[in-house]
């Protein structure tokens, strides 16, 4: 009979919250979860899986089906570290991994401890889920001082390696790095901490 009436008072809550939850199948392997209105059926949200692993596009939609955030996971890029030549200072190389004057970072690396720190949100299922872990990111920093990330070295979580993508896609321009006083393109590595206190 107690557990009669705990599962009634349940239904009871779910049925006076004004959002409802829902789960279907995409292409057969791709598990879509969906937050919407129950008044309207309008989507709040829509999540992307692949087993318990984010995929695809996640959107959130306001009461009226406008987008007001979107994740993409599909823009990462995991790559394996090359192997370093000898000697990759060679002007015939695209990119160089060392040079005589190293990219910096306007302010140097306290300034982008700051940058990092103001920019970095802890995503909120990572949190849920207690996820902490470090992604170790590649980029360039090329002749103007512009940084692209080039990939995920080593990833954490992609809840985690996602947010470390989006910050360093907010980078400022840096000071290029040179040689004989001329800017070039240098391969930069860029090590992202997430932790849960």
């Amino acid at each position: 009979m107690v557990c009669l009436l705990l599962q009634l008072s349940l239904v009871a809550q779910e049925r006076s919250s004004p959002y409802g939850k829902r789960t279907r199948l995409e292409n057969d392997s791709i598990r879509v979860e969906e937050t919407y209105l129950i008044k309207n059926d309008r989507v709040l949200s829509r999540k992307r899986f692949v087993a318990d692993r984010p995929v695809g596009l996640w959107q959130d939609y306001d009461e009226r089906g406008r987008v007001t955030a979107e994740r993409d996971f599909s823009k990462l890029r995991y790559i394996e570290m090359p192997k370093l030549e000898k000697d990759t200072t060679s002007r015939d190389s695209v990119e160089f991994t060392r040079v005589e004057e190293m990219p910096e970072f306007q302010g140097g690396e306290p300034e982008l401890f700051k940058f990092l720190g103001s920019n970095v949100r802890y995503p909120v299922e990572a949190q849920d889920a207690g996820i902490s872990g470090v992604v170790y990111l590649t980029g360039v920093v090329d002749e103007t001082g512009t940084w692209t990330t080039t990939g995920i070295v080593k990833g954490a979580h992609p809840y985690l390696d996602y947010e470390a993508w989006r910050v360093l896609d907010l980078m400022p321009r840096w000071t290029p790095g040179k040689i004989d006083g001329v800017p070039v393109r240098v391969q930069y590595n860029l090590p992202i901490k997430f932790t849960l206190r």
